[in-house]
Formats: C-alpha cells, structure tokens, sequence
C-alpha cells in the first residue's frame, strides 16, 4: 500500500524504510542521528511502515555550548537543553574535542547536554578598554574561533610574543585553542597570546628582530661546527699521513724519535 502526501508528488512506501535514511527530502524519526533532534517536529507528512514522515529542513543539529561559542554564538539564559545524552567512557580520538565540549557542558561527568541553533543568540563578550584583554575566570582567552575574541583584541599565534609583550609591559592573556587527550585526561592546548589589537604591529615587529637574531645566531653556529668539524678531519687527515710515511719507511720513525 502507498500512502500519497497531499502537499507534494512524492509518494511514501509503507515497507521501505531504508529508503528514508539519506533521503535528501524526507526523513523518519529513527534515522535521526544522535546530534539531530527533529524540530519544528510539526505534523506529519505521511506514514512509512508505521513510522511519521517529515521534511528532511526539519532536522536540525544539535551542539554543546562550547561548540556553538565556535559559532560565535551563545546560548540564551533561560536555554534548557533539547537533549541529554550519556557521555561514554572511551573517547574516539576523532572526536576529541567535541568528547570534551560534551563532557563539560553535561549536568553531571557522564552527561552531555545539547541545544538547538534556535537556543542561541548571539555572542557578546566584554570590549577590550585602556589596552587591557578582557580575561576569564582563569585569567586567558578561549579562542575557539576567531569569533570568540573579545572585541578590541587579536590572536597571535606566533613564537615568542608572550616573552615581547611582557618585556614591553603590554596587557596580553595565554589563547586557550581547545583541548587534547592525553594518557586518559583532558588536557587544555595554549596557542600563545591575545592582545588589543592596537599593540600587535609593535609586537610583530619586535618579535620580528627576535625572529632575525635566532636565525643569525643558528647560522653561525652551524658555521662554527662546521669550522670545528672541518678541523677534526685535518688533523685525522694529518695523523693518518704520518702513520702511512712511518709504516713505508722505518728509517723516518728512527730518525723522528
């Protein structure tokens, strides 16, 4: 038996239900990956072996907060989560730092809590004021994204500007990037620094001199090896001659001695 929707041609097996799984229109509620929730679920738009059809725009993903603060969105106050899941214990590397966003969002260790883009707004964090980094309550800056920078301010992502900044006595806050599993803890990853963004020409550039002398000072260190290398295999170079003119000729070890 095939049931017809009356708001479109398309026409609803009532024994295939496979064939709904990666339909790029419709979908069944059993397909629903574990990250999707069905909203606006709305009223059906036929039935499949006794499964509800609905419109594939129905389905709509589903984050923690730290995954949609990547978004540079965050969610509402009075957000309360669409769908709570129960985190497992064996982390999938693949999913690391989604396995961690899950983990700190949850109502307990082993819970994860989910929100709809419709929970959101957007994210509003403090402005930079007087060249100082508006920092959380650990004193850094959760950089997930570029959109989560505090207004005012820019990531650098550059080897020694923490050491540039300090010796210039400029404001800056440690960028926290994400997070990384190690020997079964999650671990937090820094990417250097953040800083208002009216510093960070004085700060590359200065930065950009220390770049300089370690690569002249790299430079003549690999020369003087190579100086002091060049050495060593003369004089090995010279005790070998020696030792060949002596082993031809007996006379030049009496007459050296």
């Amino acid at each position: 038996m095939i049931r017809k929707c009356s708001l479109c041609s398309f026409k609803f097996s009532e024994k295939n239900i496979h064939a709904y799984r990666n339909h790029p229109l419709y979908t069944i509620e059993r397909w629903v990956k574990k990250y999707e929730i069905l909203y606006p679920k709305g009223h059906a738009l036929g039935f499949c072996g006794g499964n509800p059809v609905y419109p594939r725009t129905c389905v709509q993903a589903l984050h923690t907060k730290f995954r949609w603060l990547r978004e540079g969105l965050q969610v509402k106050v009075d957000g309360v989560p669409v769908k709570v899941l129960n985190r497992s214990q064996k982390c999938n590397k693949d999913n690391d730092a989604l396995d961690h966003d899950e983990h700190a969002d949850g109502d307990h260790q082993d819970r994860t809590a989910l929100y709809g883009k419709w929970q959101t707004e957007p994210l509003c964090l403090p402005q930079a004021v007087n060249g100082i980094v508006p920092k959380n309550e650990r004193g850094q800056v959760d950089v997930w994204s570029e959109k989560c920078l505090p207004p005012g301010t820019v990531h650098l992502p550059f080897p020694r500007v923490a050491h540039v900044a300090r010796r210039m006595e400029i404001d800056f806050a440690p960028a926290m990037v994400g997070f990384e599993f190690r020997n079964g803890r999650s671990l937090p990853v820094f990417e250097d620094i953040v800083v208002c963004s009216e510093f960070k020409n004085g700060i590359l550039e200065v930065s950009a001199q220390y770049l300089l002398y370690d690569l002249i000072k790299v430079a003549l260190d690999h020369q003087f090896q190579a100086y002091l290398e060049e050495e060593e295999r003369r004089e090995a170079e010279e005790k070998r001659k020696n030792v060949n003119i002596e082993n031809e000729n007996p006379w030049t070890k009496i007459l050296l001695h």
